[in-house]
């Protein structure tokens, strides 16, 4: 497809949903006052404080390594200090993992292709969303938010272990992270502030795009591209299922994360050029093996 005829399809798509949009008005006006709601009662405070403190653990991390860190190098064929994003990713949810690891690769802690591999493996949703928001929330039941939660760690972990037969671990890049880097508190407060309102409008965006789908939409279809477009609706739309449908359609959404959580993470690789088309290809393919899984351990529920 030449760039222009790209360009045309977006174009016309773009103008079909504002369109779409203003016709809807009120619904679409109900829907990103809904998404505000969540990002102010969820999102947000579960984010802020682990924005902060995740730039002012990187910022001082200078040549530190976690414990464990040799084990994960082992495991998964990566530089030690993938870890660090890794377990901020899988404790505070996503876009932390994917700020972390843009920023010790500015660091020079890695190259570009063990950056990308990194952020694919560090791209989850933390606890507090994943059994508060969606499980407790949602479902109506905390168990529930920690399979799914459990279920998307052991995807994205297994893909890792995959993955990392495709590179020996002779060839992983080791370095040293410089340490032109200096600790700022009001440059991480800031920073941490973009990325906020970064995530707030992405989430109001998306999730007013998906309250519209089932104006012209069978109420599955729209619970199926509401969590491929957007994490957030796309559990409450799978909530709505029988749970045989509803739970690994849940799963398939965390753990792909959705375009509106890959769009939040691109605005903190694209700038530093990392590759970003295998993570997207990484997270689709953890969403297909959640989604199995989540069949799998559908009888103890």
């Amino acid at each position: 497809m030449t760039s222009k005829k790209y360009n045309y399809m977006l174009f016309y798509g773009a103008l079909s949903l504002l369109l779409l949009i203003l016709i809807q008005s009120e619904r679409a006006a109900d829907a990103a006052r809904g998404a505000l709601t969540l990002c102010m009662g969820s999102l947000i405070p579960a984010l802020a404080a682990p924005l902060v403190l995740s730039g002012i653990l990187t910022s001082l991390s200078n040549g530190i390594h976690l414990p464990g860190s040799k084990a994960f190098m082992r495991f998964f064929h990566l530089p030690a200090q993938g870890l660090s994003p890794f377990l901020l990713g899988a404790l505070c949810g996503f876009p932390i993992g994917a700020k972390v690891t843009a920023e010790l690769y500015e660091a020079n802690a890695y190259d570009t292709r063990d950056a990308a591999r990194i952020a694919a493996l560090s791209a989850n949703t933390g606890p507090a969303f994943a059994v508060a928001g969606v499980g407790t929330a949602f479902f109506s039941s905390t168990r529930i938010g920690w399979l799914l939660y459990l279920i998307q760690l052991t995807t994205a972990v297994i893909l890792g272990f995959v993955d990392a037969k495709k590179h020996p671990l002779s060839v992983v890049s080791q370095r040293n992270i410089s340490n032109t880097s200096h600790f700022s508190l009001s440059d991480i407060l800031y920073t941490s502030s973009l990325s906020l309102l970064t995530i707030t409008g992405t989430v109001v965006f998306f999730g007013t795009l998906c309250a519209l789908l089932p104006s012209f939409l069978p109420k599955s279809a729209s619970a199926v591209l509401g969590a491929i477009l957007e994490v957030g609706t796309g559990t409450h739309c799978a909530s709505a299922l029988p749970l045989q449908a509803g739970f690994p359609l849940a799963a398939f959404a965390i753990s792909f994360s959705g375009v509106s959580v890959l769009s939040q993470n691109a605005t903190h690789l694209l700038p530093k050029k990392i590759p970003f088309a295998p993570i997207v290809y990484r997270k689709l393919a953890q969403g297909i093996l959640a989604m199995l899984m989540a069949f799998a351990v559908l009888p103890i529920l």
